[in-house]
């Protein structure tokens, strides 16, 4: 019997969680299951949830043993319609769906658990001078609004699916307005 594991599965967010320098969400995840369960990083950095469907077979093997997937889907999905990256809310929600349904039925001894993260919400202004810096000029943003729809679509899923959710763009929204309010009272 293989041991049981925890698979982050999800775009560059999901990539970057193992960055020592930035702290990653996932050497948390290894820390807090060390002993327990083997943390697995399925990161693709670039992709969004309509390119990781053909990689399902290969990312999830039959020899892996999941416990918990967390799912992180929705920062590229919800790029401008003009990037090749884009993929529209509806097809989105199908997308997510199906990843879901398709590891459920792959593993149907396990007893799989369930968490979607939603994409977060960004500072406009640190991704703008983030892109400059690096000579990247684009002529439509990613917009918080955008985004949002995308992350409220994710906590949808996740309640018709019965699976857990984190709304990741709220709570970072929640820190900014809290830092604001902050600076206010200075």
């Amino acid at each position: 019997m293989n041991r049981p594991c925890v698979i982050l599965f999800g775009d560059s967010i999901t990539a970057k969680s193992f960055e020592v320098r930035n702290n990653g969400f996932g050497l948390s995840l290894c820390d807090y299951f060390a002993c327990k369960f083997d943390v697995l990083n399925r990161g693709f950095s670039g992709y969004q949830t309509r390119w990781v469907l053909y990689l399902l077979e290969r990312t999830f093997r039959k020899e892996l043993s999941p416990a918990l997937v967390i799912i992180c889907w929705g920062a590229n999905d919800a790029t401008p319609q003009s990037s090749p990256l884009y993929v529209s809310l509806e097809e989105y929600t199908k997308n997510l769906k199906e990843q879901v349904t398709w590891i459920r039925n792959n593993y149907p001894g396990n007893k799989v658990e369930f968490i979607l993260i939603t994409p977060p919400a960004f500072y406009l202004d640190d991704w703008d001078k983030t892109l400059r810096s690096i000579g990247i000029v684009l002529p439509e943003h990613r917009s918080n609004e955008n985004t949002q729809k995308y992350a409220n679509a994710v906590v949808k899923v996740a309640e018709e699916l019965g699976v857990k959710s984190i709304h990741l763009w709220n709570k970072i929204c929640l820190l900014y307005t809290s830092d604001a309010a902050d600076e206010e009272d200075s």
